[in-house]
């Protein structure tokens, strides 16, 4: 038999507290996978730029918004290290193609 988590949601009274029952239910996989379709959306909206300046732009957005993830604890710090550093890769890959 499957054993689902049966959290009644009906206590948490703030965003954040849903925040953390969604990700605790899906594993500490829903912040993930949504910062990584945030990125791929800012990616892709600016289009009207060069790819290095969206590369560049998009990483900068995602591991901002990481960093707050990660100071409210929703994500790990493994992720936010990933992030800050395809930060820096994108900074010196437009660097070297300028």
């Amino acid at each position: 038999m499957a054993n689902y988590n049966l959290t009644n949601l009906t206590e948490a009274n703030t965003l954040l507290e849903y925040g953390i029952a969604v990700n605790g239910v899906t594993g500490e996989a829903f912040f993930l996978l949504m910062t990584v379709v945030i990125y791929a959306i800012t990616f892709i909206s600016m289009k009207n730029f060069d790819t290095g300046t969206a590369f560049m732009s998009s990483s900068f957005i995602v591991t901002f918004l990481s960093m707050i993830l990660w100071s409210v604890g929703l994500l790990s710090e493994t992720v936010l290290i990933a992030y800050f550093s395809l930060t820096l890769i994108s900074v010196f890959l437009k660097k070297m193609i300028d």
